[in-house]
């Protein structure tokens, strides 16, 4: 998973109940108990979880961190922001049309 060997995250996980990792902390910020990570590997890892393993290898591991990683979360952030743009475009073209409509245009 970006540029992560699945053994490496499985270290990552061990133990979040008692000595989390950095990484097991910011996923935990995210609302996953140190059980949830436990299961990652049997059950898979939710998205949420994907966006902070991404973030953390692609920023914030030091000398692991991936390229791999940094250009997933510069992709997916580049979408995001293409996304709520484009909301943010169709909401106000909605308001100059409904604000359009009301003077009789």
């Amino acid at each position: 998973m970006v540029g992560v060997d699945d053994s490496a995250l499985v270290r990552a996980f061990q133990g979040a109940d008692l000595n989390p990792s950095k990484l097991a902390t910011m996923i935990m910020a995210q609302g996953f108990s140190p059980a949830d990570l436990s299961r990652f590997a049997q059950n898979g890892v939710p998205d949420t979880a994907i966006a902070v393993i991404a973030t953390y290898y692609g920023f914030e591991a030091g000398r692991n961190c991936t390229a791999k990683a940094r250009s997933t979360v510069l992709a997916f952030s580049s979408i995001g922001f293409e996304f709520i743009f484009s909301e943010w475009l169709e909401l106000t073209s909605l308001r100059f049309v409904k604000a359009y409509s009301r003077v009789g245009g």
